[in-house]
């Protein structure tokens, strides 16, 4: 036994280079995934190159936050920089910032490398997690599953926040645990600031603090409805709720009917910047409005019951919670300190491009389909290939096993990954990209469900040695069919890119000076080489607009027509664009890539959201 645990730090170790083989296997691929400039350019603007910003917005930032891997860029980049000074790399900044807008792919490289350590990082982590809840074995087999998770893997090799947020996701649960354990103020402010941490990094991780707030009330148990020990002067609380409540209420009734003409006041004498701040406070007060009459409620209700009172009066008294909350507060202002110098914007991505509100022209076919089915269309696609049929099973086996054991440590861990789910099915939108922060939960209870079956039904008449060697060997058997994936998948993104052949035979056969026009997600040509129009999608008008504004060629990618061509009665005149085009047209170049390579052309993209290598085709239509 002794022996045994002894060897679970070099197993562990062996789990983490097993992640890390897999997530650094073809991470030198050609063209970057179209959200990885986001933040790897708002890093070179506020790094030390201030290089300019492009598309995205104010401070680089277009869909989420994700400001904590701008900071961290910001770092690397930094330390890229003074390394490349001290070997004569880059003599000045100059030829540092020339770099960067001449080649990023070095940038975009350690941006990378950056990701898949926040990815090993969670397999770290999950393994404590495991460890803390249930014993080291499951944690093992959590870290392992999760290191052959396809998604998990893949997503590690892009510059988005999902995979960081999810980390400070399964870091912030281990907090709440310990916080359930052991109550101590170390814990309440790690689970507050890690919470602030998920949550500048993507918005939907400030469900978090339901957790803190729900570990807080299971530690306390019934002290938490007595009213023993506590000071006179909470009795004073229900009044302060309801005057609070009702003064937040009244100012913010005053910004929104503009009472007083108080949207008049100027903060600046530069208008610009006078506008925005004037804009930025008018939309917190006025979302005061509702918290106010929250307060109210509660406050009321506290008079009029004891236990409500007992409880508001404890929560609000206590601390260590409140310690963590403005732990968290304050972690969110440091992280993403964008979101209140843009809060308009801030706002209308989280409503409208994020999740919930409006209409974005740019997600196509990505609409809600309503939130059982949203739920479902999560289930049968992105969990299902993400972890592997076999593990969603297990899964959800051991979900329902560790609901019978109905431990308050059980349901604490679980309460994240359930609201995360409600959250996904009520959004606006359905990406895949969102069912990686459930990985590590999914992983969690498969291998849970796996050790369960291991001890209790196969193995439980062997020796304990030969009982872990079992396990053991069992145990990446069912890794095996992720592993084979993501080798694919990774040996896919090993070949040139078809947008970069694109590029080369546009070079070479194309004259200079020639007017084109561009979808999404076909090649990165020379402006100075070329008349360029670049679109999202062409298709926003007809065909005979390009041939009477003497545009020479059309180029389009599959990765965008496949999108619009699939829902024909939804999208009519997109699709009326290409049938157009490619009967209209002539198909001058036509680049396909390798038909053995995994996924297929036809699954790339509608099934994995892949953007690599997408048939891209070249027309001459003047």
């Amino acid at each position: 036994m002794n022996r045994l645990k002894k060897k679970i730090p070099a197993v562990l170790l062996l789990i983490i280079l097993f992640a890390l083989a897999l997530r650094l296997y073809g991470i030198n691929f050609d063209v970057p995934h179209p959200d990885d400039y986001i933040t790897v350019q708002g890093a070179m603007h506020y790094g030390p190159a201030h290089a300019p910003l492009n598309r995205f917005g104010l401070y680089g930032l277009y869909v989420w936050p994700a400001f904590t891997m701008v900071y961290i860029q910001s770092v690397l980049f930094s330390l890229y920089f003074i390394v490349g000074k001290i070997s004569g790399l880059f003599p000045d900044m100059e030829s540092f910032r020339n770099l960067y807008l001449s080649d990023p792919s070095s940038f975009h490289l350690i941006g990378r490398i950056m990701s898949v350590l926040f990815g090993i990082g969670t397999v770290w982590v999950l393994y404590h997690l495991g460890k803390k809840l249930y014993n080291h074995k499951v944690g093992l087999i959590a870290a392992l599953f999760l290191s052959a998770s396809f998604m998990h893997s893949m997503h590690s090799q892009y510059i988005r926040p999902d995979i960081s947020s999810t980390l400070f996701s399964v870091l912030a649960i281990l907090y709440c645990l310990l916080i359930l354990e052991k109550g101590d103020l170390k814990s309440y402010a790690a689970a507050g600031i890690v919470t602030g941490l998920a949550t500048a990094t993507k918005f939907t991780s400030a469900v978090l603090i339901l957790p803190v707030f729900a570990a807080h009330i299971m530690a306390e148990g019934k002290a938490l409805s007595s009213d023993q020990n506590k000071p006179k002067a909470t009795e004073m609380i229900p009044s302060i709720l309801i005057i609070s409540g009702a003064v937040m209420m009244a100012i913010s009734m005053v910004f929104i009917f503009n009472l007083f003409g108080l949207e008049g006041i100027r903060f600046s004498p530069h208008e610009a910047l006078n506008q925005k701040v004037m804009v930025s406070l008018s939309l917190m007060i006025k979302a005061l409005a509702a918290p106010g009459l929250f307060l109210i409620i509660a406050g009321v209700l506290c008079r009029r019951s004891t236990p409500i009172k007992n409880i508001t009066v404890n929560l609000l008294s206590n601390r260590k919670l409140l310690y963590s909350i403005a732990a968290a507060f304050l972690s969110f202002m440091v992280f993403d300190p964008v979101f209140f110098l843009d809060i308009k914007n801030q706002i209308r991505i989280l409503l409208t491009d994020a999740n919930y509100g409006g209409k974005n022209v740019y997600f196509i076919d990505n609409e809600s389909l309503g939130f059982l089915d949203n739920i479902w269309w999560y289930i049968k696609g992105p969990i299902n290939w993400g972890a592997g049929l076999h593990i969603e099973i297990m899964s959800g086996l051991g979900l329902l096993l560790i609901l019978t054991r109905k431990r308050k440590e059980d349901l604490l861990v679980l309460m994240f990954p359930l609201i995360f789910v409600l959250v996904l099915g009520a959004g606006k939108y359905k990406w895949e990209r969102y069912a990686v922060t459930l990985m590590p939960f999914i992983s969690l209870y498969a291998a849970y469900f796996f050790y369960f079956l291991m001890e209790r039904v196969i193995t439980h008449k062997m020796e304990e040695n030969k009982r872990a060697m079992v396990t053991a060997c069992l145990s990446i058997v069912l890794v095996v069919p992720n592993t084979y994936n993501i080798l694919r998948y990774d040996y896919l993104l090993t070949h040139k890119d078809t947008r970069v052949i694109a590029k080369e035979w546009v070079g070479n056969n194309i004259a200079y000076g020639s007017k084109i026009g561009q979808d999404a997600y076909t090649c990165d040509l020379a402006d100075e080489a070329y008349k360029i129009t670049r679109k999202y999608s062409l298709s926003d008008v007809s065909l005979d607009y390009y041939v009477d504004n003497k545009f020479e060629y059309l180029i389009v990618s599959d990765t965008q027509y496949r999108r619009y061509m699939t829902y024909p009665l939804k999208y009519p005149e997109n699709v009326k664009f290409y049938t157009s085009l490619f009967s209209e047209g002539k198909l001058i170049k036509e680049i396909k890539p390798q038909n053995n390579l995994w996924p297929g052309p036809d699954e790339r993209f509608s099934k994995y959201h892949i953007h690599v290598s997408p048939t891209i085709k070249i027309y001459k239509i003047n």
